[in-house]
């Protein structure tokens, strides 16, 4: 009798607060095989990565409850192999200084993003999980 398939983890955590960035991140990820879960803030994604590993963290910095940089330093500060990029629409280059400072922060990106855009990002960045 085969062994059942185990069902596959979750590659990609998506935290953004609107549901229409949420859905429209995951509708292009999945079309290219990747699997996603999603966070509306940042508390919430803190919760998710401490429980799991995912392999990249797509993070909107302005957000209701907890500021994405807030859950960035301290998502290093549990999991400093924990990759993240940043897309925001209000990166500010106060706000670039931020990120910039954090080594778990692969790369950013202004909304509003085009899909190649976005898939070119999270290629490269799988690029650097799969070299750690």
């Amino acid at each position: 009798m085969p062994e059942a398939e185990l069902p596959r983890l979750p590659d990609i955590l998506i935290v953004d607060d609107e549901k229409h960035v949420q859905d429209f991140f995951r509708r292009v990820l999945e079309k290219q095989g990747f699997t996603c879960e999603v966070a509306g803030d940042g508390k919430s994604a803190f919760r998710m990565t401490n429980r799991r590993n995912y392999k990249l963290v797509i993070m909107d910095i302005r957000m209701p409850d907890w500021h994405g940089i807030d859950a960035i330093v301290s998502m290093g500060l549990v999991n400093p192999n924990q990759k993240i990029i940043v897309v925001s629409g209000n990166l500010t280059d106060d706000v670039i200084k931020e990120i910039e400072d954090q080594p778990n922060v692969v790369g950013w990106v202004e909304k509003p993003i085009e899909p190649d855009r976005l898939l070119k990002l999270v290629k490269t960045s799988f690029e650097i999980h799969d070299k750690a």
